[in-house]
């Protein structure tokens, strides 16, 4: 299963929508601080322009962790400093919506996933929705935890 989590009313393609709450285009409600999946269980998730919004980001990223099988993508989405102005200049469609808005600059994001396992494997600059700047799209992996062999050595 693939999910996109924070999926409002613009789910990707092909993948099972999770918001907070209900739209046309949500498949679960839940909160992404409390995902109801079994451990690694998800094949992929994608999330665009929701962890921002997350009081909690490092729970978030946890539960994303958690629930993500090994070797598998996690591609996040967030504004740059440009979405982050125009929010607040009153500029978004969307003001007001948010009690959170955190604001990310390409190392900041990478540290943050970085710093919640995730390998990152590219980061970049993509169009922005508003038509002016752009956000930033991180594709980053969880590895495959490999356990120390257990095997005992017998002295000579």
């Amino acid at each position: 299963m693939k999910l996109d989590i924070g999926c409002d009313e613009n789910k990707k393609e092909g993948f099972v929508g999770v918001d907070i709450v209900q739209g046309k285009q949500v498949d679960f409600v839940m909160d992404v601080c409390d995902l109801k999946f079994e451990d690694d269980s998800i094949d992929e998730i994608f999330s665009r322009r929701c962890i921002q919004h997350v009081k909690d980001e490092q729970k978030a990223l946890s539960e994303i962790l958690r629930v993500l099988k090994p070797n598998s993508l996690f591609t996040l989405e967030v504004a740059s400093w440009y979405g982050w102005l125009y929010y607040r200049l009153h500029l978004s469609a969307s003001y007001g919506r948010y009690k959170t808005f955190h604001l990310y600059w390409d190392s900041k994001i990478k540290k943050t996933l970085e710093n919640a396992n995730f390998t990152v494997q590219s980061l970049r600059h993509i169009p922005s929705p508003r038509g002016r700047g752009y956000d930033i799209q991180v594709v980053c992996k969880k590895e495959a935890v490999h356990e120390a062999s257990s095997a005992k050595t017998i002295p000579p």
